[in-house]
């Protein structure tokens, strides 16, 4: 899927935030996660707060899959109404049942503004042009890649961060877990955050550039 308007993030009235990896009503991911949380019933409820009070009608969220844990349909559509974005988009995760996501007549599918297993989105921000491909799983290959497009993930976790870190794809795991959420002390990552993440892998230099530079996949950083 691809979303057809350049969204300035600049001008746009809001934030741009992505998630992956919230795994509400899952029990066991305190564990596997090390999230710091004495039960389920806490986790969820400080999840669901901050899906409710840290967004605004002006905001925009992109979230990437995994979102719940195998939870009666209704009290999914009870949180996902309760969200107060105008526009939230979806990649379906490996958790993400197909009855409950695909197709017009599966019982969430409403709830997003559009849902795809990619999403290639176009960004402005302080008068720069981005590419930005989107998936709940990591990609070796994406659309305009060795243009300087970004490559933005969740599913694992935080366990591919230190490859990510040390290869020279321009690709972020945004998961609950992962690096860049604990950076930024949230599982709603600003996009900015993300842009800033790779300048900072960069080294200031941009993307198109950095990409042209290094051209084989999987190159690993000197």
């Amino acid at each position: 899927m691809k979303i057809r308007e350049v969204i300035d993030l600049d001008t746009l009235g809001g934030t741009l935030y992505v998630t992956s990896d919230l795994h509400i009503g899952h029990e066991n991911v305190i564990k596997f996660d090390h999230r710091p949380f004495a039960s389920l019933e806490e986790m969820n409820e400080s999840i669901i707060h901050e899906l409710k009070t840290k967004l605004k009608p002006g905001d925009i969220l992109i979230d990437l899959g995994d979102m719940f844990w195998d939870m009666n349909w209704v009290d999914c559509k009870k949180i996902l109404d309760e969200i107060p974005c105008e526009k939230v988009y979806k990649t379906p995760g490996n958790h993400d049942r197909d009855g409950l996501y695909f197709g017009e007549q599966a019982r969430l599918y409403n709830c997003f503004t559009q849902m795809s297993d990619i999403i290639d989105m176009r960004l402005r921000w302080q008068g720069k042009n981005y590419r930005v491909s989107l998936s709940h799983y990591p990609m070796i290959e994406w659309n305009h890649k060795f243009r300087g497009a970004l490559m933005v993930h969740g599913h694992t976790h935080g366990t591919l961060d230190k490859r990510n870190d040390s290869e020279t794809d321009l690709r972020v795991d945004v998961g609950y877990n992962s690096n860049l959420a604990k950076k930024v002390g949230s599982f709603l990552i600003p996009m900015q955050e993300i842009i800033n993440h790779f300048y900072e892998k960069t080294g200031g230099m941009e993307f198109y550039d950095w990409a042209d530079k290094y051209k084989d996949t999987g190159k690993e950083l000197d």
